[in-house]
């Protein structure tokens, strides 16, 4: 169903008017490129399969309800955020990534979703802690959404975040 799925959104893409930049999958909700160089396999085939963030996505559907306001710690794609988005508008969602590469992925698909959704390059902290360290080490796991404020190898290099107080969400 996903391959029929793809294929129609390449087609309409290359229609008159259109571009066929690159084959897009729907998350419920959500469209998000498939083929982004960014996504190793396991996230593509999750992606594939509709089971990518399946758990969280399941779990704002059943809970959240109109005038809920939503502040996600770690928005990978921002497929979570997308969803909550599209069901509480806009507004009511504000969102962290620390990864710079993941965030720029998030932002594109705020961008793909017509969507104004805000997602920050941050991490919310509480303002005694993020007064003292304006800004905060980050290491890449090798998950391509996973991130630590934990060093588990040498090969890792900080990414320098910075630190915003929770308070002031």
């Amino acid at each position: 169903p996903c391959g029929d799925f793809i294929e129609r959104a390449q087609a309409a893409a290359a229609a008159p008017g259109g571009e066929a930049d690159e084959p897009t999958i729907m998350v419920g909700a959500v469209e998000v490129a498939l083929d982004d160089p960014r996504l190793n396999e396991r996230t593509r085939d999750a992606l594939k399969r509709g089971r990518y963030e399946f758990k969280e996505r399941e779990i704002a559907r059943r809970l959240l309800q109109p005038g809920d306001r939503v502040v996600e710690l770690g928005a990978g794609m921002g497929v979570v955020s997308l969803t909550i988005a599209k069901a509480l508008g806009d507004e009511a969602v504000l969102s962290f990534e620390a990864k710079p590469v993941i965030l720029e992925l998030a932002r594109e698909n705020v961008a793909r979703n017509a969507s104004t959704m805000v997602i920050r390059q941050a991490i919310a902290s509480p303002r005694v802690l993020a007064e003292e360290t304006p800004f905060i080490e980050v290491f890449a796991l090798k998950s391509f959404e996973a991130s630590s404020t934990r060093q588990t190898s040498p090969s890792q290099k900080p990414i320098m975040v910075p630190a915003m107080p929770l308070e002031d969400v």
